[in-house]
């Protein structure tokens, strides 16, 4: 026991200081056409929320329906899961 070596464990793990922060938690979207799309599945796969403003509703459901369609293909393909695919989706809010 008198060999005994006492450090601090914060010395071990990342300290608040080290952890990377984003310059912003959420972005807006003006069209969520195949290039918006993509900047929102990439975007929310990260973890910011990202709000779409669309011109009808019906786009935002096609929106949403080429979403689901591409992380469908991540799974089969890339090793992704439902439960990744659910928390992008979530991220992701459409306007009108």
């Amino acid at each position: 026991m008198e060999n005994m070596i006492i450090e601090a464990i914060e010395d071990f793990g990342l300290s608040k200081k080290q952890q990377q922060r984003t310059l912003f938690s959420k972005i807006g979207i003006v069209g969520c056409g195949k290039d918006g799309q993509n900047i929102a599945r990439i975007a929310s796969s990260n973890g910011i929320e990202v709000v779409f403003i669309e011109l009808s509703e019906e786009r935002i459901t096609n929106a949403f329906n080429k979403l689901g369609i591409v992380l469908d293909r991540r799974i089969e393909n890339w090793g992704m899961t439902q439960g990744e695919k659910k928390l992008t989706l979530s991220r992701i809010k459409g306007s009108l």
